[in-house]
This record gives structure tokens, C-alpha cells and sequence, in this order.
């Protein structure tokens, strides 16, 4: 309360009696705890709650006191929550309530600026809603994390108004830096603001020439006094500026930036990436970089596991097509496919068929008379649950992807679809045709794909009725009728025109169209320079006449052309268009998902890139990252969970083979002890089961220990042999042991490991380090 008040009337309340005190402490308590805050119960709370909805308030914020236990404020949360509850029973019941998105607040108040995270405005553009809604902003200010490259290319593409990058810790006030987005790279964070300072520092604090990466370092008047109660970490952040007046301070930000000849500064990363394990500084940015270069990765994590000697680097890797399914919201609509990847469809017959026609059959490129290549861009019109957009994710590295699909619970199947999968797709919800508008779509719950607008289910049901001509006619009657049951929506209606102006698809590798007989309305929603910016085209069509109308089409646009029949009892096919040339013409190779890396090779690739300390020791496969309530990475999260290396299906040499014989048990058991493991298999690599080389030095230490007629080898050797089976076969063949019987001679799964270990140890030499 004293820090409420004047100095003069603290001073005045210092000379108060204690008794005096405790009853002006105790009126000042009772009348925040009535009147200012949410303290007590559900029940008592409540009064409060409803009289500020009363006043127009429809939004209450709470701040947790960081004074308070977090067990004890955690463990309090599902209070606030209940209260929540009542008062939306009790004050909001009946009435129709708010969107409170930040999409839905956006458009209701005709919003003009919005500052906002990227993670946030990534989730606002991955529809063509949001996309839209941003378009109308004047300003946008972009900040509080890195801003990727990608994403700042499709804001610049889409705002009529300015996209700004702002930069600053809390501990300068928030904003430090800005520079206007261009799209064209990852967006710089500029110059300094008004009485703000920069300083790029190298680790002895001494400034760095231009273009050379250095530690930012921020002084000025933005910058605060130090960290409350906490005077080691205030004296360790922020330092004596030896640039500026006397008594300046600067604020070590700990990020990486580097000072372009035109004066802006470049973003770098975080030195905290940076780490030192064993003595050896180590930046693990370039490891993850070095990881997901190889093929088959999506992206890597790489951290420190472990203390002291037992410390050591882990990475882990998400494959390349890796479907998320259950290890993100439990979702029991999502059907694997037997190529990999997973679809919305609920249905496993629904998934089988989307597989068989796309996947299997490839019924897009027309027996190779269409071709993928790395880098292009798809334009999937009538995207329904994902299938098409998918199968493009997994055949190429395609540089873009545009899905558009009208009706919303189909629409919404292939949002959940795009998430599962890792799909960086841009999700237009409306309808295509000739001109912009509105119409009504029928949806069939039970065969997404042949809704659309000019679905017509009794016609539909009686065309289906002729694949089943031997069936119970009453039979097929209770079937079709189920199967068609259907709905009817108003869906929003735009053109290939707008969609491809809206997102500047200057050169579409591929247009597909599934649109169940709206194709000839869809294809007319391109203009003439549009049609030049396609260079492939694949519509699907029912009736022979249809599809002579769309050869037509293209072919009057300076298309070579060819159809296939896919289904010839329902007349149904696919038109296919090219422009000439393009078989012939010079693109990146299409680069498909395969398998999951092996691990074997990816640690062989690093240890030829990378120095032998930097490469990890171990390594796991994971479907996803774990993630922060903010939607960043939990590297804490990943390292506390078990970091043994992980392979999908180890095959019979990393199977865990118990011991064969005396010699075997015992190395096992010092292994298992040094390892910290409850059992280890004899083929099971000492590097890959957690072991560094100052682990090794102690099982060489308790090697030396074993005594009883085995004679311990040198260390060099543990290097030599890192499975047990390896070291007790060459123990075997040169020490006491072989008298005594020894162990079996070494398999071929042995020979191999020794082969790579040797490898391995004469890398590590090389590089100056023994691992």
C-alpha cells in the first residue's frame, strides 16, 4: 500500500501505532477484496461477476500473482473456471453468445491495426476467411517471436496495407526495432527506435565489423532497471554501457543479429543454441540443420540429455509425411492409408478408395501424360477431405499448395486432414463458379465426394442403383437411401480469377478440379492471363459429353491434351491438359515421402559433416513435438522423456539379444551399471544406448576391476568393439577367455557393427576428438 502512496504520506503511515495500522490494512484488504478483485469462492465471487456484466462488461482478465506458491495458484485454476461457468449459466443463458475468435473480433469491429504474434497470424491465414479479413487491415505489426519467411511472403502478398516487423524484449518496453515486410526473405528487424541504442558485440564485448554476427546489445531509455530480487541475474544481463554517457546500462539480449551495410539489422537466431558439453562449445542450430538436410526429415530438435559425464547431445527427428492421428487430439476420423499419412474420412472404406485412386492408380497424371516436380504449386479445386492436397504433400516438395473446398463440414475434415499431416496448404472455404456470389451445395454426410452444387440425390441414387444390378432391389433401396441421406448449405462462391489474385499464384505447376458436373463453370472463372500462368490441368468429369466440352476448353488455350475413363458404367474420367513442351523441360525431380530415415545412415551423414563431438549420440524417431501452451517446441518436454534411439521396426541385428555366456553377463552388467539401464542387449551399440566417451572410460575403469581370468582391453579397443557381443568375441579370440571355450565367434550383424564402429572411431580421430 506504501507504494500507493506519496512519500509524504508514507512517511505518515510509518508514524501510525501498529494497532492503528492493522485496522487501515484490514478496511484497505476488505474493500480490494469486494470491490477489485476475484477473491474467495465460486459462490461469493459471483455477486461481482454478474454486477460488471451488468455494466457492459462482456471480458474479465486475471493476473496471477507471482507472490503466490504455483502449486498453490495451479491448483486453484478449476476455481475460476467454475465461475466461469456460472456466470455464463446464470448471466448468458438463452442468449445467443459472441464469437470471441480473434477473427470473428476482427471483422465485428472493422478492425484497421492488429499487432499480433506470428504464431497467431499464421493461424488466422490458413483460411480464406482470415486471409481476407487481414487483407482489409491497414497496418499490420508483427512480433514476440521469429517471423518465418514463408509467412511474411504470404501476409505481403495479401495486405493492402503495411506489414511490419517489430523486435524488442520486455526488458527494453517491448518495442526496440521495426522494418517494413517485403516478402522477400526472412524480414529484418531494422534500426532502433527513437532514443533506443544498438550495439553488436562479439563474446569479449568488443564491437564487430558489418556483416559479422555479434550479440545484440540495446541501451537508451527503454531500458529497465534490472529484474526484481533478483540482483545476480540483474548484474549478469544487464552491464555498464561502454559506449554511452556515463551510468548507462546496456541489456545483453543473448540474440544473434548482424548490422547490413544499409545500417539494418538482420535476425540470427538465439545464442542460447548455443551450449558447451564436455568443453566444446557446440551450436545446435547447425546440427538440426545438418539433420534435416537428409532425406526423409521434416525437422529436428537437438538438445543436452543429462548431467556431468553423462551428459549428452540427443536429437529428435520428425519424418518427412509423418502423420500426427492420435498424438494430437485423439481424432477417431482420421484412417491411415496404407502409403502413409492419414484422412479425415471416418470411413475405412471412404480412405481405401481415396487411396486406390490416387495413390495407387494415380489418377491425376494419366499414365505419366501429367508429371510432379519439387518446388511447384497446387491448386486443388474441390478439395473435398484432403485426398488430392495429401497426395501432392507426399509425392513432391511442392512450393505451395491451395486447397478450396465449400462445404463446411467437408471443409472441416480437410482442416483436421492438413493438421494431421504437417500440410503447409492454404484452406479456401468457399465455392468456385464463373462469377462471385452465394448458392446452395448438397452435402452427402456418407459420400463427401459427389456433393456439390448440382448433386442431385434422386437422380444420384438411381444412377448408383445400376452398379448393383443382381443385388435385392429392396436391399438396395434401404442402402442407397442411407448413403444419400444429405443436407443442404449456403456456401460463398468465388472464382479461380480471385483465388489465384487473392494468394499471387503466378505460375500453377497444377490445377486439379473435382467438382461433381461444375467444371465447365469453374474453368470459366479464369481469365485469359490466368490460363498462362497454368501449366498443367487435371478435371475430373461425368458423361462423354462433358468431357469433349472440356478437351475443348483446353485445347482452345493452347493445351496438348488426353482423358482416361475411370468408372465407364457412370461415363465418369479425367481430362488431362499440358502446356507442350513441358515433358521435355528441365524441373527439380519430384522428391516423394519414402521411409522413415535410417538412423544408421543419417548418423553416418553426420559424422562425415560435422566434427564427431557434434554429432548426436542419440537419436529418436517422433510423429510429433510436444508442445508449449504458446505453441513452441517443449525442448524440456522432449528431454525428460526416454531418449533411447528409436527406429519404427528394428530389424534382428538391434534386437535386445541377452547374453550368451559368462563373458557376456558380466561385460553386461558393467555396462548396465555405467549406463544406468536395467538391461541391455549383447548387438546394441554402446554410443546408441546412451554412452559417451567419458562413460567408456568407466567401463574401462571396472573392466580393469573384473579380475578372474580376464584380461581388460585397452580403451581404444571399447571404441573398436561398441557392442558386447563384438567386445566379448574379441576378448575371446586374444585373452584368457579363449581358453576357457570363450564365446561364439562373431555373426554378420556383429561384423557390421564392427565395421561402422571403426568407421566411426577413425572419423572421431580425424576430427580431433575422441567423441
Amino acid at each position: 500500500m506504501k507504494r500507493l502512496l506519496s512519500s509524504e504520506d508514507a512517511a505518515d503511515i510509518e508514524a501510525l501505532a501498529r494497532e492503528e495500522l492493522d485496522v487501515l490494512l484490514e478496511r484497505y484488504y476488505d474493500r480490494f477484496a469486494d470491490e477489485a478483485g476475484l477473491i474467495g469462492s465460486p459462490q461469493s465471487c459471483g455477486p461481482m461477476v454478474e454486477r460488471i456484466a451488468a455494466s457492459g462488461v462482456d471480458e474479465i482478465a486475471c493476473l496471477i500473482d507471482f507472490g503466490i506458491d504455483p502449486e498453490q495458484v495451479l491448483s486453484s485454476l478449476p476455481h475460476l473456471d467454475a465461475l466461469r461457468a456460472q456466470w455464463a449459466t446464470a448471466v448468458g443463458a438463452g442468449e445467443p453468445q459472441e464469437d470471441q475468435s480473434a477473427l470473428a473480433q476482427l471483422t465485428r469491429h472493422g478492425a484497421t491495426h492488429l499487432q499480433c504474434t506470428p504464431s497467431l497470424a499464421l493461424a488466422l491465414a490458413e483460411t480464406d476467411g482470415g486471409l481476407a479479413t487481414l487483407g482489409k487491415l491497414e497496418q499490420l505489426v508483427i512480433g514476440g517471436e521469429a517471423f518465418p519467411a514463408a509467412l511474411a511472403a504470404r501476409l505481403s502478398d495479401v495486405l493492402l496495407g503495411r506489414v511490419l516487423n517489430m523486435y524488442g524484449p520486455t526488458e527494453t518496453t517491448i518495442w526496440s526495432s521495426t522494418h517494413p515486410v517485403t516478402g522477400e526473405g526472412p524480414p529484418p528487424i531494422g534500426r532502433p527506435v527513437a532514443n533506443t541504442r544498438f550495439h553488436l558485440v562479439d563474446p569479449a564485448g568488443e564491437p564487430v565489423p558489418v556483416g559479422t554476427p555479434g550479440e545484440l546489445l540495446i541501451g537508451g531509455d527503454s531500458v529497465v532497471r534490472g529484474y526484481w530480487r533478483r540482483p545476480d541475474l540483474t548484474a549478469e544481463r544487464f552491464v555498464p554501457d561502454p559506449f554511452g554517457p556515463p551510468g548507462d546500462r546496456l541489456y545483453r539480449t543473448g540474440d544473434l543479429a548482424v548490422l547490413r551495410p544499409d545500417g539494418v539489422l538482420e535476425y540470427r537466431g538465439r545464442l542460447d543454441d548455443q551450449v558447451k558439453l564436455h568443453g566444446r562449445r557446440i551450436e545446435l542450430g547447425e546440427i538440426e540443420a545438418h539433420i534435416e538436410a537428409f532425406p526423409g526429415v521434416d525437422r529436428a530438435v537437438v538438445g543436452v540429455v543429462g548431467e556431468g559425464d553423462r551428459a549428452a547431445l540427443a536429437a529428435w527427428i520428425r519424418p518427412r509425411g509423418a502423420a500426427l492421428d492420435a498424438v494430437e487430439g485423439d481424432d477417431p476420423e482420421l484412417i491411415p492409408l496404407p502409403s502413409g499419412g492419414v484422412v479425415a474420412t471416418g470411413d475405412h472404406r471412404a480412405a481405401a478408395e481415396i487411396h486406390k485412386e490416387i495413390f495407387e492408380d494415380g489418377d491425376y497424371l494419366g499414365d505419366g501424360f501429367l508429371r510432379l516436380w519439387d518446388g511447384m504449386t497446387v491448386l486443388d479445386a474441390g478439395a473435398n477431405v484432403g485426398g488430392t492436397t495429401l497426395w501432392a504433400h507426399r509425392s513432391c516438395r511442392p512450393a505451395r499448395i491451395v486447397s478450396v473446398e465449400p462445404i463446411p463440414p467437408t471443409f472441416d475434415r480437410l482442416r483436421r486432414t492438413v493438421r494431421a499431416n504437417g500440410i503447409d496448404a492454404v484452406l479456401v472455404n468457399a465455392g468456385l463458379s464463373d462469377t462471385p456470389g452465394s448458392a446452395e451445395f448438397t452435402y452427402y454426410p456418407a459420400l463427401t465426394g459427389l456433393s456439390g452444387r448440382y448433386a442431385d440425390p434422386e437422380a444420384d441414387r438411381r444412377r448408383a442403383a445400376v452398379l448393383m444390378p443382381a443385388a435385392d432391389a429392396a436391399d438396395v433401396e434401404d442402402f442407397l437411401a442411407d448413403q444419400y441421406r444429405n443436407e443442404r448449405f449456403t456456401c460463398r462462391l468465388t472464382t479461380l480469377h480471385e483465388v489465384m489474385a487473392e494468394h499471387a499464384l503466378t505460375d500453377v505447376g497444377l490445377l486439379k478440379v473435382d467438382v461433381e458436373r461444375a467444371e465447365l463453370d469453374v474453368l470459366a472463372g479464369l481469365d485469359e492471363a490466368d490460363w498462362r500462368r497454368v501449366r498443367q490441368v487435371a478435371v475430373e468429369i461425368e458423361g462423354d459429353d462433358r468431357r469433349d466440352e472440356v478437351l475443348a476448353v483446353l485445347e482452345r488455350h493452347g493445351f496438348e491434351t488426353a482423358s482416361r475413363t475411370i468408372l465407364a458404367e457412370l461415363e465418369v474420367g479425367i481430362v488431362y491438359g499440358r502446356r507442350p513442351g513441358l515433358p521435355d523441360a528441365e524441373l527439380p525431380a519430384a522428391t516423394p515421402v519414402g521411409d522413415p530415415p535410417d538412423l544408421d545412415r543419417l548418423r553416418e551423414h553426420l559424422a562425415r559433416a560435422l566434427p564427431g563431438y557434434m554429432v548426436p549420440d542419440r537419436l529418436t524417431l517422433l510423429a510429433a513435438f510436444p508442445l508449449t501452451p504458446n505453441g513452441k517446441v517443449d525442448r524440456r518436454a522432449l528431454a525428460a522423456a526416454p531418449a533411447r534411439r528409436d527406429s519404427a521396426t528394428p530389424g534382428p541385428a538391434t534386437a535386445q539379444v541377452p547374453p550368451r555366456n559368462e563373458l557376456e553377463q558380466r561385460l553386461a552388467a558393467v555396462w548396465c551399471s555405467v549406463l544406468g539401464v536395467e538391461r541391455i542387449g549383447v548387438h546394441e551399440n554402446f554410443f546408441d544406448a546412451g554412452g559417451n566417451s567419458l562413460l567408456l572410460i568407466r567401463v574401462h575403469a571396472r573392466l580393469a576391476e573384473l579380475g578372474a581370468g580376464i584380461t581388460a582391453p585397452r580403451l581404444v579397443e571399447l571404441f573398436a568393439y561398441p557392442t558386447i557381443a563384438a567386445l566379448a568375441a574379441h576378448m575371446g579370440e586374444t585373452g584368457p577367455a579363449a581358453e576357457a571355450g570363450g564365446p561364439a565367434p562373431a555373426d554378420g550383424a556383429d561384423q557390421d557393427q564392427r565395421r561402422k564402429a571403426r568407421g566411426r572411431f577413425h572419423r572421431r580421430r580425424k576430427a580431433g576428438t575422441d567423441g
